[in-house]
């Protein structure tokens, strides 16, 4: 390979590379300003620029024209650089509450044109990509390779970024390297771009990036968002972005208030008062850090806390923590003098903020010698652990983080499907109680769709684990206070609850102005007791507007994680609009339509453009593009979101996955630079056989892996993730250039087009394979993938067979 020629390798590497970090730093810097099911719409509409860019370069033959082909990839390479710090901007000006349907028109045509925006860089980005593969006069298996290579590289180097720097000047840094790849277009012979406007235009962006991370340091970058999800931004003690979430520290340290709580009983009469300050994670989710100098007498408000009600029913307990957040729940079970505290954290700059950073006013509470702070997947840590809990808590968690894959992939968690909290009930001690908190009440439900679902959870779980009666396990305390949003408490034991503890929780109900929601005893004249509602799902408790029938209430599994997934679609016929909009299942449903219509123009626009005396591409050839565009992001999708459940959040599923397959791909794309498609004409039906024998193996394979290996610490499980996309990634990087080498027999001009249509049907496949997920399963959705590759085989050899080359 000559020098020139590399530096097209290499400047399309690190164009595709940069596309990709960018678009996973929009999903980290979406998860701050935009609620999660708004981000996945914003990402979508980004991902369709890459496709709007190879439909420029269809619709406008003269313009990109073969003789100021480099001038238009470095070119557009700088304009890639500019509008991606731009529009970023822009996007930080916006007020997030224009973000919202239930506005009417104009709120839905401000979203839109604001999301036009943050697509312009993936337009410019869409081009330079489409006019290396389909322009420049090399083999595009390499070519290929070296795209789906850069990506590769730039989603692990990304992750990397992340940690060391807040993500907003991430994107400028990004930019910078994007900048790089203009430069490196530009050194191709027979480009005319002037290769000092190059250089300048490369110092201009490193100059702007050093300004920005020296100002980053001082929390004073001009790239900042002015607001955010969850309100204004406010000024803050302390910030610190990482691959996980953007972390924040409020409030006073000096200032002391009487103690509250989401779940404080009204019964409890403060006589101190403590200083708190206030954690939150995203803009939006929160968590406390309480001054704390010892003195367990401080600790004293815990105890009327509804989320601690298990503590009452067991002396001295060995607890451990699930989400160890500020330390609040690690304060109860030292108020409750457990001998013995395991607080499970995944977020390890949590964990640095609440013992290091603000370790003096929290009291350093790893220092305590009954506490143990554990940075690990709290599932995967409980799989492989060996000890025997008397209480396992976890208060009001959930992730609410997008990314490129889409926010319903990543919103669910792992904690709450039966295959974890079986795992959960058997770490119990024989007497040990499982106890999760949420919203029990919200302002459209007197109860809330997901604390029937919990029942289901529970009943499910504690049937897998042998129990006969699920109902003698299980009790609800609420919060009774009038307010709209109330906590309420569910209490799993391991064994059934004993007449004296059923009495206990009664007492205590009256005792803290508590109400009883669920218990094995039902009292007469409860309203609030609705277990046998919540299982037999007849009919509706006398307090709900709302027929259960409507609501999902099946116990969420691995195979279908979706907790959080409460209202069924087919129930919105009929409803309010300005209700629906404030459903995430309808916005996804709506961005499902947005998307397929946007696509569909995408894809079939360019037919109107045609000169009759063009010869027009192959509809055979054209579905062949679209089904393997399909078929890539549907199996993509499904295995982020196996993976999300299998490596514990959504940023080690993205990376881990992203890399290896966009690796591998590359290379199963490289391996086809010598290889002619008709020359396959002999074996391509057995060829083809195997290749879709082996990836319904493939399909089969993973899922048992995943299972089988959940106790695994994270470094194994990445190695093992990695053996098995290596060839899953190596068999999807075949079609594409084989694809494109077939096009050239019909006409080479329409090759932009199929890309397009590819990048197109990619955008379209992400959102379906949510839905499909969220319905069918993820093994399903797997499987559909590879029913796509099946028809885009049947596509492609009918093809052949009208070229006269006869499979």
């Amino acid at each position: 390979m000559k020098h020139k020629d590399s530096s097209i390798y290499a400047g399309l590497s690190l164009i595709a590379g940069t596309t990709l970090m960018y678009e996973i730093l929009l999903t980290r810097i979406f998860s701050v300003t935009l609620w999660y099911h708004l981000a996945f719409l914003a990402v979508s509409l980004a991902m369709l620029g890459l496709t709007l860019g190879a439909l420029l370069v269809f619709l406008l033959p003269t313009f990109f024209s073969n003789d100021k082909l480099y001038f238009h990839l470095s070119c557009g390479s700088f304009l890639f650089s500019g509008t991606m710090v731009a529009s970023l901007y822009y996007h930080f000006q916006m007020d997030p509450k224009i973000f919202h349907f239930d506005k009417g028109g104009p709120g839905f045509l401000l979203t839109l044109a604001s999301f036009s925006v943050i697509a312009i860089p993936f337009v410019a980005s869409g081009v330079v990509i489409t006019l290396a593969l389909t322009k420049t006069p090399f083999n595009i298996g390499p070519l290929y390779a070296a795209d789906l290579g850069g990506a590769a590289l730039g989603c692990l180097s990304v992750v990397g970024l992340m940690n060391m720097t807040e993500a907003p000047n991430a994107a400028v840094l990004v930019a910078f390297l994007a900048s790089v790849g203009g430069l490196l277009f530009s050194l191709e012979k027979g480009s005319k771009f002037p290769k000092r406007m190059a250089v300048l235009g490369v110092c201009i962006m490193g100059g702007m990036a050093l300004g920005n991370t020296l100002l980053s340091r001082y929390h004073e970058s001009f790239l900042r968002p002015q607001e955010v999800k969850g309100g204004p931004e406010n000024t803050y003690l302390y910030e610190k972005w990482n691959a996980l979430s953007r972390i924040t520290v409020h409030g006073n340290p000096v200032r002391a208030a009487f103690p509250s709580g989401w779940g404080q009983s009204p019964a409890y009469k403060p006589t101190r008062k403590i200083r708190n300050l206030f954690m939150t994670l995203d803009a939006s989710a929160g968590t406390e850090l309480t001054q704390f100098r010892g003195d367990i007498a401080d600790l004293d408000h815990l105890k009327y806390d509804i989320v601690n009600t298990a503590y009452h029913l067991r002396e001295k307990p060995r607890v451990l923590i699930i989400g160890a957040g500020g330390g609040r729940d690690v304060l109860s079970a030292l108020a409750f003098h457990s001998p013995a505290v395991t607080a499970v954290e995944i977020n390890k700059d949590i964990v640095r903020a609440v013992n290091g950073v603000f370790g003096d006013f929290t009291g350093h509470l790893d220092r305590q010698p009954n506490v143990r702070f554990v940075i690990d997947d709290a599932r995967s840590y409980i799989a492989r652990d060996r000890n025997q809990y008397d209480i396992i808590q976890a208060s009001l968690i959930d992730t609410w983080a997008a990314t490129a894959a889409g926010a319903f992939v990543l919103s669910e968690h792992s904690l709450y499907t039966t295959e974890a909290w079986s795992d959960f009930l058997n770490h119990l001690s024989p007497k040990g109680i499982l106890t999760f908190s949420r919203w029990f009440s919200k302002p459209r439900y007197p109860i809330a769709p997901e604390m029937y679902r919990l029942v289901a959870l529970a009943r499910a779980s504690l049937l897998k684990i042998g129990c006969s009666n699920p109902l003698d396990h299980i009790a609800i305390l609420a919060d009774s206070r009038n307010r709209s949003e109330k906590v309420g408490t569910i209490l799993v034991s391991r064994s059934p609850f004993t007449k004296d503890e059923i009495d206990r929780i009664h007492k205590l109900a009256s005792d803290y102005q508590f109400l009883v929601a669920l218990s094995p005893s039902p009292q007469p004249g409860n309203p609030y007791d609705f277990v046998l509602v919540t299982l037999t799902a007849h009919s509706s408790p006398p307090l709900l507007p709302f027929d259960l029938a409507s609501l999902n209430l099946s116990p969420p599994t691995d195979e279908k994680p979706y907790f959080f997934w409460t209202h069924k679609l087919s129930s919105s016929i009929g409803q309010d609009p300005g209700e629906l909009t404030k459903i995430p299942e309808f916005s996804l449903f709506m961005l499902a339509l947005i998307v397929i219509t946007f696509s569909s123009l995408c894809a079939l626009l360019p037919i109107l453009f045609f000169d009759p005396k063009t010869q027009a591409p192959s509809l055979l050839l054209l579905l062949f593009f679209a089904g393997i565009g399909l078929a890539f992001m549907t199996i993509e999708i499904s295995l982020l979101q196996r993976l999300t459940l299998y490596l514990g959040h959504p940023t080690y599923g993205l990376s881990v996955l992203l890399f290896s397959l966009l690796l591998s791909s590359g290379i199963g794309s490289y391996l086809t630079k010598n290889i002619e498609p008709i020359g396959l004409r002999p074996h391509a039906v057995r060829w083809g056989g195997m290749w879709l024998a082996v990836l319904t193996g493939l399909g089969f394979l993973i899922p048992l892996a995943c299972t089988s290996t959940f106790a695994w610490n994270l470094p194994s499980r990445i190695l093992l993730t990695i053996a098995f996309i290596i060839p899953l990634g190596l068999l999807m990087g075949i079609p594409f250039p084989l694809g494109m080498k077939l096009a050239d027999l019909k006409n080479k001009s329409h090759k932009p087009w199929l890309w397009g249509v590819n990048g197109a049907m990619s955008v379209t496949g992400s959102v379906m394979a949510v839905l499909l997920s969220i319905t069918q399963g993820i093994s399903m959705t797997f499987f559909a993938g590879i029913f796509c590759y099946g028809m885009a085989f049947l596509a492609i050899g009918w093809f052949l067979r009208l070229q006269k080359t006869i499979v």
